[in-house]
């Protein structure tokens, strides 16, 4: 009788435990796949979904107008390790201490990034993007924390191998996290000829617009032997050629970015063709499109980026999540609240270190009036502050700035003298930040 009681328990044991195991794949498999793109240095501005004339990403108009469009995220740093950094962990730059173009340390090893979350809620994780040996993107500092595989390629240039590596390193039996990267509109803006042809704009002056132009003013053949001091060449004269106050220079330059733009667009439409083909119910799959950070013509007075002014952090979100159609959410959001926003989704949250905040009552509520109580952003010893439709920035003790973003959305009028008591109450933030 012992031995029949001790036998039905052994029973009992491995019924439960197999009902157990059944039980964690099943949650597992209802998962919801997740792939997120940051197309680098991508202006919010400059798409037509935000309100440009001149058709540049058609794709991702079609596929934005389908799903989930954001009318304001605001990125917490204009570089792009800073602005990633904060992205991936959910935490402000005072935190994650990423704060240079070019950090001279990893992370703190108590920084969790986005991958280590999804691995411990049993998802295969993938990076693909120009990270190892680019001085901007660089392999080792901690970007790269929690990824089972990491392909160091620009992921739209070399499409075809980001998805050869995803249907050989991912199982499709587990659900995945995949993170992509590009750099193709980060300056400078140098394609082949035939990119820029829809945006010839007549011109007179001096700065050159595609490579042959370029090759020009290098003035010596093109070899094996110098194309990276042509490379160099081009990326040391790219902005510096431009005059700030010609229009026409400024239309010029503009012009190679919506080139880049385009081609960007025609990749990333190749990438989800292929991606469709490649992963079982891909219709399904949560897809997120934003960017680090955005890119200056001639806006107060500034080319390029690395300023703190809306054309560099205003940014680009587009999101699609299954359920949700045809939505435009106006309520301001922040880049850090992406991926707690993406872990409630896949059934989990960030820590409590974390400072994002999921967002997702906004896909029923996109009118809600507001989300945070105010955002920052970060370079170095200069800051950012945004709330209540107001924005002050503190740059190197030396300069300070206060806008009202509501009736100055170009901020062409600086506030600091005539709103003084503002300027208080910005300013403690940024003290107690």
């Amino acid at each position: 009788m012992k031995k029949l009681i001790i036998g039905l328990i052994i029973i009992l044991l491995i019924i439960c435990a197999a009902l157990s195991l059944f039980y964690i794949r099943q949650l597992s498999s209802q998962k919801p796949n997740i792939t997120w793109i940051s197309l680098d240095t991508q202006r919010a501005q400059s798409l037509e979904i935000y309100g440009n004339e001149i058709e540049t990403s058609p794709f991702l108009k079609d596929f934005a107008n389908k799903n989930i469009i954001f009318e304001k995220d605001y990125a917490q740093s204009s570089v792009t390790w800073t602005s990633h950094f904060s992205m991936l962990s959910s935490l402000y730059p005072i935190k994650h201490e990423i704060l240079d173009p070019i950090p001279v340390a990893p992370a703190k090893r108590n920084v969790k990034m986005a991958a280590q979350y999804f691995k411990e809620l049993g998802y295969e994780t993938f990076l693909a993007g120009t990270f190892h040996g680019n001085n901007f993107f660089r392999i080792g500092f901690g970007i790269e924390r929690g990824f089972d595989y990491i392909l160091p390629f620009d992921a739209l240039r070399s499409y075809e191998l980001t998805i050869s590596k995803i249907k050989e390193v991912l199982s499709f039996k587990k659900p995945f996290f995949v993170f992509l990267h590009t750099y193709i509109v980060h300056g400078p803006y140098n394609l082949e000829d035939q990119y820029f042809e829809k945006y010839r704009f007549p011109y007179n002056g001096n700065v050159p617009l595609t490579q042959s132009d370029w090759i020009k003013k290098f003035n010596k053949p093109i070899t094996e032997n110098n194309k990276q001091e042509f490379e160099n060449f081009v990326a040391d004269n790219f902005f510096s050629v431009v005059d700030l106050n010609n229009a026409e220079d400024i239309k010029r330059i503009k012009g190679a970015y919506y080139a880049a733009m385009n081609y960007q667009d025609h990749q990333l439409g190749e990438l989800f063709k292929e991606l469709k083909k490649t992963i079982p119910n891909f219709d399904k799959t949560i897809i997120v499109i934003t960017a680090d950070h955005g890119e200056s013509f001639g806006e107060n007075n500034i080319i390029s980026h690395a300023s703190y002014y809306q054309s560099n952090l205003w940014v680009p979100l587009v999101m699609r999540v299954p359920g949700y159609s045809k939505v435009r959410i106006k309520t301001p959001v922040r880049s850090i609240d992406i991926l707690p926003t993406l872990l409630e989704l896949a059934g989990g949250k960030g820590s409590s270190y974390i400072d994002g905040k999921s967002f997702t009552y906004l896909f029923k509520a996109p009118d809600t009036a507001q989300h945070y109580n105010e955002a920052f952003a970060q370079k170095s010893n200069r800051y950012v502050v945004f709330k209540d439709g107001w924005k002050y920035f503190y740059v190197d003790g030396k300069k300070e700035a206060l806008y009202d973003l509501q009736s100055d959305p170009q901020e062409e009028h600086n506030l600091i003298e005539t709103e003084p008591d503002k300027a208080f109450k910005m300013r403690s933030l940024i003290v107690n930040y």
